[in-house]
């Protein structure tokens, strides 16, 4: 038992591999990766409503943008295009 990452031509989705259903929103951002979203979630996503499912989700793409940011600004010593 286990969830699983279903990916189509232009998204993916999440479903459990022994009722073999599907659950949360279907993801179309081509630069995440479901697989480090499961892991950032620390959690058995099946346990959520799929609303709350989404809003982590968006958490995390929240997440993981202020992190590019944080490196682009310590790369670049200074503000993104400063």
């Amino acid at each position: 038992m286990s969830v699983q990452i279903s990916r189509g031509d232009d998204e993916q989705i999440l479903y459990c591999s022994t009722t073999m259903q599907a659950f949360g929103p279907v993801h179309t951002r081509e630069d995440c990766d479901l697989e480090d979203f499961l892991e950032w979630l620390g959690e058995d996503p099946r346990h959520l409503s799929d609303t709350d499912l989404s809003n982590k989700y968006w958490d995390w793409i929240r997440f993981v943008e202020q992190e590019y940011d944080d490196w682009m600004m310590d790369k670049n010593d200074g503000p993104i295009g400063g």
